[in-house]
């Protein structure tokens, strides 16, 4: 239910955190927690494979993630189970920063999985007649975060705990 909701590229990530954060939307997905990270207050990549690190370093589902396929998106899940529930990350970015020019502009997807050995993020696409998801260096994508809107205002990460 939660991928469907993102089907629309052009929603700025506070716009989904208002979104998100309506009570009866919170009731019907069962939210707990929700945060929004402005890319503008990101400020290394250590800070971003951080928050990562301990969104995706719990996860049950059986595999590692720097084996997953993106094409199968069958790697590390976004769904990361905790004794306090799921977590998952919805980001804003430049596509034609992470090198995905056909569609160029904003695009808002699910982060599948972080690799700290490889240091590589895992974008899963929801547009996937567009672009396949893909693996991306953590640096590349933080440079993809930190960028603005058309209307000036910064990309950037929605941490959902459900």
């Amino acid at each position: 239910m939660l991928i469907r909701r993102l089907m629309y590229d052009g929603t700025p990530v506070n716009a989904l955190y208002e979104f998100f954060n309506a009570p009866v939307v919170r009731d019907e997905l069962g939210i707990k927690d929700l945060e929004y990270i402005s890319a503008g207050s990101l400020d290394s990549v250590e800070q971003l494979e951080q928050l990562f690190g301990d969104s995706f370093s719990s996860c049950d589902s059986g595999t590692n993630s720097s084996n997953a396929s993106a094409e199968g998106q069958d790697g590390g899940s976004s769904e990361t189970h905790h004794d306090h529930g799921r977590t998952y990350i919805i980001a804003s970015y430049s596509r034609t920063v992470v090198g995905q020019t056909r569609f160029s502009g904003g695009h808002v997807a699910p982060i599948g999985a972080f690799d700290p050995v490889t240091r590589k993020v895992l974008i899963w696409e929801v547009n996937s007649w567009r672009y396949p998801s893909i693996w991306v260096d953590s640096s590349t994508f933080l440079d993809a975060l930190r960028t603005q809107t058309g209307v000036g205002m910064w990309r950037g990460l929605l941490k959902i705990r459900a």
